[in-house]
């Protein structure tokens, strides 16, 4: 009582003919449906939805990485104030921080990438047919590789110049003060 079709070539010649057979009922055409979604208004607000959340989403990453290097810096400050009365300079000192951010960035960015499309995958699906009563086989996920990938170099970026900044004013400290402090 029921076909579904999946088509390696146009679907167009296949719709046609299945409906001048006459004893199709209702016949339905993924492609078609795919374009009509594109005006349809809860698809839209979806849409706008799914990308105010991945904003968001990557605003607190980098507002976390950032406040995690300032306490980080914060915290080492005698550290750094006993470096540098010994001799090692802003620079040095800026390049540990640096390799630092880099680590925390080379894991957590493919990881959390990882996170995030295991999670696209799972409730996407979901969130397309809260609400129906829709059969058939589910929403196609279609990934947009080019804003995706600036979306990734962006907050790469992002994540890197807020880390640095915040680094940078954590680890400002003032030698004979800290040195003081210690003893």
């Amino acid at each position: 009582n029921e076909l579904w079709l999946r088509l390696d070539g146009p679907a167009a010649p296949v719709v046609d003919r299945l409906r001048d057979r006459g004893d199709v009922a209702e016949l339905a055409d993924r492609g078609v449906l795919a374009r009509a979604a594109v005006s349809d208004p809860f698809a839209r607000a979806l849409a706008a939805n799914l990308a105010l959340g991945f904003l968001a989403a990557g605003l607190l990453s980098v507002g976390a990485f950032a406040l995690h290097f300032f306490v980080l810096a914060r915290g080492r400050a005698a550290d750094y104030a006993v470096l540098r009365a010994n001799g090692l300079s802003s620079a040095e000192l800026g390049g540990e921080l640096l390799v630092a951010e880099g680590v925390v960035l080379a894991v957590g960015l493919p990881l959390g990438t990882l996170v995030g499309a295991l999670l696209a995958l799972t409730l996407l699906p979901l969130l397309t047919t809260l609400g129906t009563s829709r059969v058939g086989p589910p929403a196609a996920l279609a990934v947009a590789s080019l804003p995706v990938g600036a979306g990734l170099v962006l907050l790469l970026a992002a994540s890197a110049l807020a880390g640095w900044l915040a680094g940078g004013l954590g680890a400002r400290v003032r030698v004979a003060d800290e040195l003081r402090s210690l003893a």
